[in-house]
Formats: structure tokens, sequence, C-alpha cells
């Protein structure tokens, strides 16, 4: 969970510029846990969406330094577990919404 968590606020720590915000959230809903990363990076065109998990793949703007892996490698620690990761530009396009949901993962007893 360290990596997963750790990629996705490097990502957005990497996108957002200077001065911008992000926030991070965990709810609980119908028996799961809602983990959001939410930034004021320059959003995504909604074509890339889609393709953000995809090895080596790289939004614009490409010349951030980056290697296209950390939103894979997100996905593929979450898909082990059982959680869904969900990326979407917010709705007013200043930002971009990453969220991890999971059955039961960091539910107190």
């Amino acid at each position: 969970m360290k990596i997963l968590f750790g990629n996705l606020l490097n990502n957005a720590v990497r996108y957002t510029p200077r001065g911008g915000m992000i926030d991070v959230s965990v709810r609980f809903a119908h028996g799961n846990a809602v983990v959001e990363f939410v930034d004021s990076d320059y959003g995504v065109a909604e074509s890339d969406l889609p393709r953000l998990f995809d090895r080596s793949f790289r939004a614009a703007p490409a010349e951030i330094d980056g290697s296209g892996l950390e939103l894979a490698i997100v996905h593929a620690i979450a898909r082990r577990h059982g959680w869904v990761v969900t990326v979407e530009n917010r709705t007013d396009r200043s930002g971009m919404i990453a969220r991890v949901t999971g059955p039961g993962f960091l539910i107190p007893s």
C-alpha cells in the first residue's frame, strides 16, 4: 500500500504547479474505503484518460520528467488486492481526481 499511495502522491506533486493544491481524503462507503487524491494540475485530455494506466504512457505535458510507470504500478497493485483505481478530470477542468476504492481495506475494527 505504501508504494500505491506513494506513487499517487508523487504523481500529484509532479504535475501540480507551484502554489497549487493537493487534497488527500479517506472516507468509508458501503463497506469500502475510498481514498481520493485531488490536485490542481492541468488535467488530462479526455482521450488520454483510458490510457493513463498503460505502461510507459505519458500524457501531456510530456516535458515534465517521469517514466510513465507510476500509474501502471498503482493499477497493478490495486488489482492484485481487489481494489479499483480510477482517474478523472475535475468538473471545472482545474485538475484531476485519482480514486482508490477497496473492499474493507483501512476499515477500523
